[in-house]
């Protein structure tokens, strides 16, 4: 299709149906609890669109790498990409509750030095990630030691907590099912509800083909519809 012909479709207000491959790098949280359960209802929609999913921790260079958007955790420094924030999702602390039987009662923060803290090596630096917490009205990351580490899976923290290995910090999002269900409790529950943002970011492009802006178009919608959900029931 040549550029004029698809200015004319819009000035007709006729558009093709959108067709042809989006690729999308996503972490492995967010591409299980919040991505994919709305692909179903984008399938319907547009049915000519096929989708590509780059699942991992690591992020991606969109001028070395064949993607044509990213979903990202935390702060952006490139500031040459588009970012369009998804949401600002709520951290907390969890074990198992065989765990919380079997060692000191957590009171304070200063606790948690006496206690197995799951770490998670952030794929970029190779450092473990900070915990962050919310004290008042301030957030404050501390750094915490502990046996376990994981690195890629950070997913596999919430596995270990699970079976009773020790306290992990996660999305509140990953791990409601489980609190309902009392295969984890919140730890330390005064100290919880720091979020770390999430955006989908994009490179900046004068001629965006009609697939990928319908397909940001329907992520931007249906998440915050999520999140405005979400706040309505807490």
């Amino acid at each position: 299709m040549t550029l004029l012909h698809n200015a004319e479709l819009q000035a007709t207000g006729k558009q093709e149906a959108p067709s042809g491959t989006v690729r999308i790098s996503l972490p492995a949280a967010y591409a299980h609890w919040r991505l994919f359960p709305l692909i179903p209802l984008f399938q319907q929609r547009y049915p000519l669109v096929k989708l590509e999913f780059h699942v991992s921790n690591r992020c991606v260079n969109f001028s070395r790498d064949d993607y044509d958007l990213a979903i990202r955790g935390n702060e952006l420094d490139d500031s040459s990409l588009i970012a369009r924030k998804l949401e600002d999702a709520e951290l907390l602390m969890v074990a198992s509750p065989g765990y919380l039987r079997q060692h000191p009662p957590l009171k304070s923060l200063d606790c948690l030095s006496s206690h197995q803290c799951i770490q998670f090596v952030l794929p970029g630096s190779g450092r473990q990630a900070g915990w962050l917490v919310r004290i008042g009205e301030k957030r404050k990351e501390i750094a915490l030691k502990g046996n376990l580490l994981c690195s890629e899976d950070y997913l596999a923290g919430v596995s270990l907590a699970k079976h009773g290995a020790g306290i992990y910090q996660i999305y509140r999002f990953v791990v409601a099912d489980a609190l309902e269900r009392n295969e984890l409790q919140e730890v330390l529950p005064e100290m919880n509800r720091a979020t770390r943002p999430f955006y989908l970011v994009y490179p900046q492009a004068q001629h965006m083909p009609h697939r990928i802006r319908v397909f940001i178009e329907f992520i931007i919608d249906n998440l915050r519809q999520t999140e405005s959900a979400i706040v309505g029931r807490a």
